[in-house]
């Protein structure tokens, strides 16, 4: 069923964010977001014969806003259009390759993409740019290719949405793997120290 992943995803990371974050601007930035993303998923316009949801565009500015917040935004924009170009091709390699109905796209794109954004960056914020703007960016080729040759598309429908957002739930639980293991190792680090210092 399209779309349960997405929903699932959102109000679980929005529950998080309004009930775990300490209340800045960050976190109502972030529910707003997750919000709107959730509330404008079946608004729609047609342009041309060509279905855009409005939730692309939501996407669209909230990864460039949180681009903005970052020092490299240059090298992460021109990565952004190079994962996003990645990404297009596999959604045209998805279409033409049987073999791809025996292993589902919400497994597959966000193994793929999670691998691709953990050695590109390891700053959390600097992924969600990067994932958002290049999902985006690919969707918006990958249709208007679609379009241009008079085939139904639609940009930012439910199964996007998926893939797109178990993406970040991946990559924010891997976050927190990588996070738990820095305190980890901090505190045996700690212990060894007292350990050294009793003995002495």
């Amino acid at each position: 069923m399209e779309g349960f992943l997405f929903l699932w995803v959102s109000w679980i990371l929005w529950v998080i964010v309004t009930f775990l974050m300490p209340k800045t601007k960050t976190r109502l930035m972030h529910a707003v977001f997750l919000l709107a993303t959730i509330s404008l998923t079946s608004v729609y316009f047609v342009w041309d014969g060509l279905y855009i949801y409005l939730v692309i565009l939501v996407l669209l500015v909230y990864g460039f806003i949180l681009l903005t917040k970052t020092d490299r935004w240059l090298r992460h924009t021109i990565v952004s259009i190079a994962v996003g170009l990645g990404y297009s091709g596999y959604l045209f390699w998805e279409q033409v390759m049987p073999i791809m109905l025996l292993v589902s796209r919400n497994l597959l794109i966000p193994a793929m993409a999670s691998v691709v954004l953990f050695f590109i960056t390891n700053n959390i914020r600097d992924q969600l740019a990067i994932w958002l703007l290049s999902a985006s960016f690919g969707e918006l080729i990958h249709s208007f290719i679609l379009h241009s040759y008079g085939l139904e598309a639609a940009l930012g429908e439910l199964r996007f949405l998926d893939a797109t957002f178990v993406t970040i739930g991946c990559l924010l639980v891997l976050q927190g793997f990588l996070e738990l293991r820095r305190k980890l190792n901090d505190t045996i680090q700690w212990l060894e120290k007292q350990n050294n210092e009793v003995k002495s």
